[in-house]
C-alpha cells in the first residue's frame, strides 16, 4: 500500500522523499514498480473495466444485480 501511494505521488515529492518519509527502500519500491501482476489483479481489472462499461451503458440507472447479470451473460458467450 505504501509503494501504491509513492507511485501516485512521486511526480509532486519525488521517490527519494516519499520512501524516507514512509520508511522504505526505493530499491523495494523499484521492484514492485517492475513487478507483473498476478492473474487475480488481472481478472480484477478486466471485470472492474467489464461492470463499469455496462453502468455507463446504462447512464447510471442500474443497479449491482444488473451490472452482474450482464458479466455473467458475457462470459457464457
Amino acid at each position: 500500500m505504501k509503494y501504491a501511494w509513492i507511485k501516485k505521488h512521486s511526480d509532486s515529492y519525488g521517490v527519494i522523499n516519499l520512501g524516507d518519509t514512509l520508511d522504505v527502500s526505493r530499491s523495494g519500491y523499484y521492484q514492485w514498480k517492475q513487478a507483473k501482476s498476478s492473474r487475480t489483479a488481472l481478472r480484477a481489472e478486466r471485470i472492474a473495466a467489464e461492470a463499469k462499461h455496462v453502468f455507463e451503458e446504462n447512464h447510471g440507472s442500474v443497479d449491482y444485480r444488473k451490472v452482474h447479470e450482464e458479466l455473467n451473460e458475457d462470459e457464457i458467450e
